[in-house]
């Protein structure tokens, strides 16, 4: 009988780490998996012998010898390859329902099969999973838990987590030939992430692996001069235009911009097809008095008019529609018609809402809803929202979306030194409903004297400072300063951008982001 599940190791002198990495896999607590060790050049090292030395079933493409333990088994090939090449060998010879990979120098946390595969057998739509990872440099150890939808190569998802369904396998290498690039000598795991992505996944929001950096690796310091030239050819060559203008400020530290020049036309074809977003305030009303709310008592009631919209998305020819403002969108008298003009005219429509109130009539015309939660603790919430904010009408709202079927919903975080502590309540109320959590951290300066809110203080500052960083390094990409954005208030007035302001302004306050030329 196959096993459920193959892990494919590729082996080259590993003989440092090859222990630890085969004991993190016999030390999982699901046990009905295959391992595939695919050993390069054997005779350099020691690393088939101690293979050998835990038990495991010896055999080569040319000869077989007994085994003792059938689940692990080594493939040895007489030569040097490409790491994409030694996985896709393993992937040859893997009899399981879904294919997992590791590297000989890392290893798994023991629940990670187990946890993993439970998640995919909950998610039958989903063909392939990932997870967080820890690292550990030699010096200090940290989380890998950005999406690796980034050229540069300190951002990665992590491959050793990787899992995915045989019939995705299947598809992928009858398209492509193999599941890994051999032509790569580095970094096939970006190369494969980059087909990935189109394909339903899911991920579990901890870490299931330890990833080891050291001098011999593939994405240190040393070698990632040539890393970001392999992902320029990548991108390129997967037509990943979108990519390129983060890329820019890679290759202007190494000097590469030049690169990029043979490409130049297909860059600026894609530069034009850009799509344009449209964000339009429908009303003022409004019916909480949240405290940071910069919205003003003395805002006038201004709902936007159908002639108005229907001006604005005419003379634009959005591809995206936000519905958003200083108000709460769904108090619109005639929300519905709103919804419905916009989306006649428009690829995608999204609103975002407090979650108080819910109009199924508006929603058949609504893609996607982002509903603001900051709190699930209901004094908090009086506390942040005013004391008309009722929680558990927003929660079964929030619930009601999860099951619509016309649109998707997710929920928006703003982190603040007073509700701190409430990420980990709402990660897992998004959790249970599988929608995603967005955390926006913002600077708030809550009894600063108190040492519990001063912690909270500075970590939200760290996280600004972070965000504010990234920010000004691409500032210049901003959708609202290139014109892929704009915000028109309920009047039909534009402002410079979406970040909210008192009603009767329409230049930028201090609240615009730190990279603001305006």
């Amino acid at each position: 009988m196959n096993p459920l599940v193959s892990i494919i190791i590729p082996c080259y002198k590993s003989e440092k780490h090859i222990r630890q990495c085969v004991n993190s896999i016999i030390a999982q607590t699901f046990t009905d998996w295959e391992a595939i060790f695919v050993v390069d050049d054997a005779t350099l090292d020691n690393t088939t012998n101690i293979l050998g030395s835990v038990q495991v079933r010896g055999w080569s493409e040319r000869n077989d010898t007994p085994f003792l333990d059938q689940r692990i088994r080594i493939i040895t090939r007489p030569t040097k390859s490409s790491p994409a090449a030694a996985r896709n060998s393993g992937v040859k010879y893997a009899t399981g329902e879904y294919i997992t990979f590791l590297d000989a120098d890392d290893w798994w946390y023991p629940e990670k099969l187990q946890k993993q595969l439970g998640m995919m057998l909950t998610n039958p739509d989903a063909q392939w999973c990932w997870a967080y990872a820890t690292m550990h440099s030699g010096v200090k150890e940290f989380m890998m838990e950005k999406l690796w939808d980034n050229p540069d190569p300190d951002t990665m998802i992590p491959f050793q987590t990787f899992m995915l369904h045989r019939n995705l396998v299947n598809k992928i290498i009858s398209e492509d030939g193999s599941l890994l690039d051999e032509s790569l000598s580095q970094i096939d795991d970006y190369d494969l992430f980059l087909r990935l992505k189109k394909y339903p996944s899911v991920c579990l929001r901890e870490p299931l692996a330890h990833y080891r950096i050291h001098g011999g690796g593939l994405t240190t310091s040393t070698s990632r001069l040539n890393v970001a030239k392999i992902q320029l050819g990548i991108n390129i060559n997967r037509r990943q235009w979108q990519n390129l203008p983060r890329m820019l400020r890679l290759y202007t530290e190494f000097k590469m911009r030049s690169l990029l020049l043979p490409y130049k036309n297909q860059f600026d074809a894609w530069q034009e097809k850009r799509r344009l977003i449209l964000q339009i305030e429908p009303t003022t009303r409004c019916n909480l008095h949240c405290v940071n709310c910069s919205r003003g008592y003395d805002t006038p009631f201004v709902d936007i008019t159908k002639e108005t919209l229907l001006e604005l998305v005419q003379k634009y020819h959005p591809h995206t529609i936000i519905l958003q403002g200083i108000g709460e969108p769904f108090m619109h008298p005639d929300f519905e018609r709103v919804c419905y003009i916009a989306k006649q005219n428009c690829t995608k429509l999204i609103t975002i809402t407090n979650g108080t109130i819910i109009n199924t009539n508006a929603l058949k015309h609504l893609d996607h809803v982002v509903v603001s939660l900051d709190t699930l603790d209901e004094n908090e919430a009086k506390y942040t929202r005013g004391y008309n904010y009722n929680l558990q009408r927003v929660l079964e709202n929030i619930r009601t979306l999860a099951k619509n079927d016309s649109s998707t919903v997710d929920i928006n975080y703003v982190r603040t030194a007073f509700n701190f502590k409430q990420q980990k309540p709402l990660q897992e109320f998004c959790d249970e409903l599988n929608i995603p959590l967005h955390v926006t951290p913002i600077q708030n300066f809550y009894n600063p004297e108190e040492p519990e809110w001063r912690l909270a203080h500075d970590n939200v500052i760290e996280d600004r400072w972070i965000s504010g960083d990234k920010v000004k390094l691409f500032k210049s990409h901003c959708p609202f300063l290139d014109g892929r954005k704009m915000y028109f208030d309920a009047r039909g007035v534009q402002h410079p951008c979406c970040i909210r302001m008192r009603y009767d302004q329409v230049q930028p306050t201090a609240r615009m982001c730190e990279s603001c030329p305006l």
